[in-house]
């Protein structure tokens, strides 16, 4: 019988691997968790970007961030909604917050879309991660808003987890 080097080789490598993986500390993502809790972003400063030919409004909205419940803290908003001259409007943006989740403090970067009608409801998404010490925080949620006087607030549902969890 001939021995097929190519193959032998490789067979030989990755038994020598599998003791050396073991040895290595194991990693994991925490399991799931689901939140809730309320916001309120307030502008303090507003700015129409553009007004093109048809009626769409472009503006840029920014301010502080309050976020209590599961996420707490306060942090910065900035968001760019485009107004139609329906009322309808979509949105994206980002918060930046140096907030606590879950029991541990970092900072939260978040990035959203919203729509709904200008100058009433909405509802949105948003993505989170985590530096600092929410390094290997992954979020998902969903949120809904209302238009005030000063801003938007609302609810907002959450479910996170932690990557990079040693054992």
């Amino acid at each position: 019988m001939k021995l097929n080097k190519p193959r032998f080789n490789k067979a030989l490598t990755s038994l020598l691997l599998i003791p050396l993986l073991l040895l290595l500390p194991a990693a994991y993502a925490s399991p799931p968790v689901s939140g809730s809790g309320t916001f309120t972003a307030t502008v303090t400063s507003a700015t129409v970007v553009h007004t093109d030919d048809d009626g769409n409004t472009l503006y840029k909205f920014s301010g502080p961030d309050v976020f209590t419940g599961t996420i707490s803290g306060t942090g910065a908003f900035t968001v760019y909604l485009l107004v139609r001259p329906s009322g309808a409007d979509t949105g994206r943006g980002t918060v930046t917050c140096p907030c606590s989740i879950g029991g541990q403090a970092g900072v939260i970067s978040s990035q959203f879309t919203s729509m709904g009608t200008f100058g009433g409801p909405g509802i949105g998404h948003f993505v989170d991660t985590g530096s600092g010490g929410l390094d290997g925080l992954h979020a998902v949620g969903t949120f809904q808003f209302v238009t005030t006087s000063t801003g938007f607030a609302g609810p907002y549902q959450i479910e996170y987890h932690f990557d990079n969890q040693d054992e």
